[in-house]
């Protein structure tokens, strides 16, 4: 069986202190990038563009809220961060909050 150590800790420095997903922003940054270059080199098919776009949003709203669930769970004070921390994009706290109500559908830090 595959055994796993939960960490304790909440990596505060580097991109983490900006994003507390950097990973699955950069995810989003690479594909947004991927599609911008196939669209200016002639794609056509905006449907394909908006599903991929809808299918990412829902995928990183699901991953996300999980993460900060399970964070919550195993990493004291990972509500202080959820409270001073952007979740997905690197902003101010009051549009960041509009995002993660409609991103990742933030989960509850009380």
């Amino acid at each position: 069986s595959l055994e796993t150590q939960v960490c304790g800790r909440t990596c505060r420095e580097g991109p983490w202190a900006y994003s507390r997903h950097p990973n699955y922003l950069g995810e989003v940054l690479f594909w947004l990038g991927m599609n911008l270059a196939a669209l200016a080199g002639g794609m056509r098919g905006w449907p394909w563009t908006l599903g991929g776009i809808l299918s990412y949003a829902a995928f990183f709203r699901v991953s996300a809220s999980l993460m900060d669930k399970r964070s919550l769970m195993n990493r004291p004070g990972y509500a202080k961060v959820m409270e001073e921390v952007s979740a997905l994009f690197p902003c101010p706290l009051a549009l960041d909050r509009a995002l993660d109500r409609v991103l990742i559908g933030a989960p509850k830090t009380d």
